[in-house]
């Protein structure tokens, strides 16, 4: 059967949503090599699974062929200029003749080039693998759109995390949805959607997981504050005014190309007076990496306008999230940064410019965010580090409103995003079965439906019952075959809830009227919390001969562990591989698989008692009592005068 692999298009700020999916879900996740950094790499590989290069799997000489192949359409193109064909091909796509020459003197060959080697690149995936998902960050540019067609193409489900919030309805380019679903930050983000015409249905709502950060930030402000304020060299009693640019893409009609230099002149008038009137003022300028090139300059000439010096301000392009906390106001333009100020407690106030005005309003008038024109900011900064009282109820009224804006101001973005992912994958094809016969081997590909064996007949572990610490409460019994351990266990405990885990069909049919919950899946599946069983509400685990039967017992010990009460107890069985009987076989050159026992086909690790305690103590449990079963047909053993005993 293929691996199953995923397609993931995440800017870095998300890719914590990949630590959530890839949880106990091991596969493979393809990415182009410009997203494959060390970070995202460390993160794949720690959660045991392989992270591969999309483009990698196009090797440098086919590479070559594709780009020469590139190059002659675009020769061919530039050859019907002017003719018929070429006025047609306008006329259908409504362009004008000129812009497409334009164009074809630009980097044509070069975008048409690199579109193959990505078409090529997933057309190899998907024959080596199997593709369960692509998941972008957005599918409007040129890789994004053809990750998204490509997948339709396909079969393949998609998905477009927003990567930003759309405080202006999505008339321009925007104005689109080519994955098969989008994820939106809160309600508000799915408004302007929805004027357009992209059904409901399309959208879910999730929380930004870049945005869930905030959540354990909000209740450290002080100590951030203070953190800033070092990191910086801010004069630490003077407040924080904090702006974050914007620019221009240049993608459509409605963009501005000065709205940069003009809103951050607005901004550092507006210091300048404040300053000027007397306060004392630390001012920060966070820009974006994109400005990077052109954009200390422009502040300092700015700032140099107003006889502002480099001592005056502070510009960086980094530690946006720290920034934003530890700000006394926020000053954006029709930005996200102020839905983020709402999420960390600090007042906002939204710098109004023509381009806004055009698009429309960005918040809601009960949303706690002042809006100020560029005469009125000096006016507006000064009254809200003035007015205590004031602060105060915008910040309430942010927090009231901050939901509307972001799903997650719990930290749950990241989680829920998986969550819609793990809806949406495609299931592997089921494996053709194999015919029915009487090797041993051929029960492996008929396990969730076998007929019930030895494993599995309806006498109850009462010799791991012996071992109970404490009156069992909440009872989580994995591999609870048809129940018959849980059913004791309630005869002798009535106010005790049992829940059981069973990949036999057959067995989780009798148990479902013996205990309380039968979820008839594999362990490292199960979603627990779906079920209502939370962190710490399980105070007896029971693994009756199971753990052998896992590929990595030690990881499903370890997922167990924050279910767990403070006074859990878990009753654990495993067969001992130093067995008299084993070493026999062993010695005789046989390992003989049998249907049940200790050479259950299905068993895939082993251990003696040394590393069954190991195995215990490296996954963080205490192992407080054991005891030995004796192997079948010794249990009625007699021992004669004068001999010694036998375990």
């Amino acid at each position: 059967m293929s691996q199953t692999a995923l397609i993931s298009l995440l800017w870095s700020k998300n890719n914590p949503v990949l630590h959530f999916y890839l949880a106990d879900r091991p596969r493979l996740v393809l990415s182009l090599s410009q997203y494959c950094t060390a970070e995202l790499r460390a993160l794949v590989e720690g959660a045991g699974s392989q992270l591969i290069a999309l483009d990698s799997l196009v090797p440098e000489e086919r590479r070559g062929v594709l780009r020469a192949e590139a190059a002659t359409k675009v020769e061919r193109l530039e050859q019907l200029r002017g003719q018929a064909p070429w006025r047609a091909f306008c006329g259908n796509y409504g362009l004008e003749p000129a812009d497409l020459e334009a164009a074809l003197t630009g980097n044509l060959a070069l975008s048409l080039a690199e579109s193959m080697i990505v078409i090529e690149a997933l057309d190899k995936a998907a024959s080596r693998f199997h593709i369960e998902l692509a998941l972008v960050n957005e599918d409007l540019m040129r890789v994004g759109r053809i990750v998204c067609e490509w997948a339709r193409a396909r079969g393949v489900p998609s998905l477009h995390l927003a990567h930003g919030l759309a405080l202006a309805t999505p008339y321009t380019i925007h104005a689109a949805l080519h994955a098969d679903r989008l994820a939106v930050f809160g309600e508000r983000g799915g408004d302007g959607y929805r004027d357009i015409g992209i059904a409901k249905d399309r959208m879910s709502i999730t929380g930004n997981p870049a945005w869930d950060v905030y959540a354990g930030l909000k209740p450290k402000k002080a100590e951030i504050r203070e953190l800033v304020h070092g990191k910086y060299m801010l004069r630490p009693h003077s407040p924080m005014l904090l702006f974050g640019t914007t620019w221009a893409a240049q993608l459509n009609a409605g963009s501005h190309a000065a709205v940069y230099r003009e809103t951050l002149a607005a901004f550092l008038s507006a210091c300048r007076a404040l300053m000027d009137a007397g306060r004392d003022i630390n001012i920060v300028i966070k820009d974006r990496p994109s400005n990077a090139a052109q954009g200390r300059e422009t502040v300092a000439l700015l700032a140099a306008d107003l006889g502002l010096s480099p001592w005056h301000y502070v510009y960086t392009h980094d530690d946006t999230s720290l920034l934003v906390t530890a700000a006394d106001v926020l000053v954006s333009v029709d930005s996200n940064l102020s839905v983020e100020a709402m999420l960390a407690g600090t007042p906002a106030i939204n710098l109004m410019h023509e381009l806004g005005l055009r698009m429309g309003p960005s918040f809601a008038s009960d949303a706690g965010i002042l809006e100020a024109t560029p005469a009125d900011l000096p006016l507006m900064l000064d009254l809200v580090l003035s007015d205590a009282e004031l602060r105060d109820g915008l910040v309430e009224l942010m927090s009231l409103k901050a939901r509307h804006y972001n799903a997650g101001v719990d930290g749950s973005g990241a989680d829920q995003v998986a969550l819609l992912m793990t809806k949406m994958a495609r299931p592997a094809p089921l494996p053709v079965p194999r015919p029915r016969g009487n090797h041993v081997w051929e029960r492996l590909s008929h396990l969730e439906d076998s007929e019930l064996m030895g494993l599995y007949h309806d006498r109850p572990r009462s010799d791991l019952l012996t071992l109970i610490a404490h009156a069992p409460r909440r009872v989580l019994d994995i591999g609870c075959a048809t129940g018959a351990t849980g059913q004791l266990l309630k005869q002798q405990h009535p106010d005790c809830w049992v829940a059981g885990i069973e990949l036999s069909s057959l067995a989780a049919e009798k148990a479902r009227g013996r205990i309380d919950l039968v979820l008839e899946q594999k362990l490292e599946d199960v979603d627990f919390a779906a079920h209502d069983i939370q962190p710490g509400s399980i105070d007896t685990v029971i693994l009756a001969d199971v753990l052998e039967h896992l590929y990595d017992p030690w990881s499903a010990l370890l997922r167990l562990r924050p279910l767990l009460s403070e006074d859990a107890q878990v009753l654990a069985s495993l067969p001992n591989a130093r067995n008299l009987w084993l070493l026999n076989h062993l010695a005789s050159g046989r390992f003989p698989y049998s249907a049940e026992g200790l050479l259950d086909i299905t068993h895939v690790r082993w251990f003696t008692r040394e590393e069954m305690l190991k195995m215990f103590r490296e996954t963080g449990y205490q192992v407080l009592r054991t005891s030995r079963t004796p192997t079948a047909g010794l249990e009625n053993l007699t021992r004669p005068p004068g001999s010694t005993t036998v375990e």
